[in-house]
């Protein structure tokens, strides 16, 4: 009997069919929760300095847009008094203050999502920072294609109406 019990012990140390009492603990999923923290903290501390260069950006282009306004409109104005057709420019000066307001509206936005990001919870998934950031970006892209459609327009229309000024000849 003390030899089966010998033979049958140590075969039970190479034995697969024990389950061992304490398996490993699987962190994987805690690394990543870890992870996830930091990188929403990481996004949250850095949307004031996002939000003063996207201030900054468009403080300069709404001061570039408002100069040329501000042009257009002395241009005008010389050209009325020396006779010649200003309808076209004076229209072109409307559809731009339009644009103009419709980008400072844009920004506005883009300021109130990334003010609203900075409120999320790091500690559900739920406030994760990827849900804000496609918001975010599609306001960024519709900011940059409308500052891009400004200038594209003072090249387009602005510039061939006051090509065609020079065209004209005085009333006066």
């Amino acid at each position: 009997m003390i030899f089966a019990v010998g033979i049958f012990l140590a075969g039970a140390k190479n034995s697969s069919a024990f389950v061992p009492l304490n398996p490993p603990l699987d962190l994987s999923g805690l690394k990543n929760i870890i992870k996830w923290k930091a990188q929403c903290n990481t996004f949250k501390g850095k949307i004031d300095s996002k939000i003063n260069k996207f201030n900054s950006i468009h403080d300069d282009h709404i001061y570039k847009f408002n100069l040329l306004k501000y042009k257009l409109e002395t241009l005008i104005s010389k050209l009325d008094n020396a006779g010649y057709d200003t309808a076209k420019l004076r229209e072109d000066v409307d559809t731009l203050e339009v644009k103009i307001d419709e980008l400072n509206n844009l920004h506005k936005t883009l300021i109130e999502f990334l003010q609203e990001a900075k409120g999320i919870d790091c500690e559900t998934k739920w406030g994760s920072p990827k849900y804000f950031l496609a918001d975010i970006r599609g306001v960024m892209k519709s900011n940059k294609d409308k500052s891009k459609e400004i200038k594209d327009f003072y090249k387009d229309e602005i510039r061939d109406h006051i090509e065609d000024l020079k065209n004209q000849t005085p009333s006066n």
